[in-house]
């Protein structure tokens, strides 16, 4: 495993909640359309085969300080599960770690009208 000091704490800095793949519905485009009326909201496909649907909030984590965790030895269960294998800054270096990032609903239509 390599040293996460090659970023500023990206994982720490974002909170990618996953969503059901939406379909072209009314009441899934309102939804979308009210989460990307928000400040630092994105939407984001997976590269992973099930191609998941995560809602990606980019907001710092309280126990980020000058991009080291202050919480490091209690950190939450989730941060130990983080690798750099697992890194989304190694992740993006990869070819991306999304096909998609969307923060408007405009391109979600439009994506989802080619999809159909």
């Amino acid at each position: 495993m390599k040293s996460c000091r090659r970023c500023d704490g990206k994982c720490c800095r974002l909170v990618c909640v996953p969503i059901e793949t939406p379909i072209f519905s009314p009441k899934d485009m309102d939804t979308l359309a009210w989460a990307l009326a928000h400040a630092n909201i994105s939407v984001a496909i997976g590269k992973d085969i099930q191609h998941d649907w995560n809602l990606v909030i980019e907001t710092p984590c309280r126990f980020l300080s000058n991009g080291k965790c202050i919480a490091y030895d209690e950190r939450f269960q989730i941060c130990k599960d983080l690798t750099t294998d697992n890194c989304i800054a190694t992740k993006e270096k990869q070819k991306g770690y999304t096909d998609t990032i969307f923060d408007n609903i405009e391109d979600v239509k439009k994506y989802l009208r080619e999809k159909i």
